[in-house]
């Protein structure tokens, strides 16, 4: 990475660098938001549904990536029910 030069790019990068970091503390905040959800479904010994609504949405996210053969499984019991292209928010169905 080159240098900035002028006070104008001084600026300019520290501005990028503040919203690399805000979007970085903002994707930290929700991986913690995911591990304290995980967590009270452990402690409080939830029923698997709400396992696999929990599993369904950090599949749904990209963080847990399921092979194919599992997620077949887990579709042909009706416990991951998002459909397979989508590239928006929308929620067609929960586990």
């Amino acid at each position: 990475m080159k240098a900035p030069v002028t006070k104008r790019e001084a600026i300019e990068r520290i501005a990028e660098l503040e919203e690399m970091v805000a979007g970085a503390q903002a994707r930290e905040e929700l991986l913690l938001d995911y591990i304290d959800n995980i967590s009270a479904i452990i402690a409080y010994q939830c029923s698997l549904k709400d396992q696999d609504l929990w599993m369904a949405d950090m599949i749904r996210q990209g963080l847990y990536k399921p092979d194919k053969e599992l997620l077949d499984i887990l579709k042909e019991d009706n416990r991951y029910n998002y459909p397979d292209d989508s590239d928006d928010d929308e929620v067609f169905g929960l586990a």
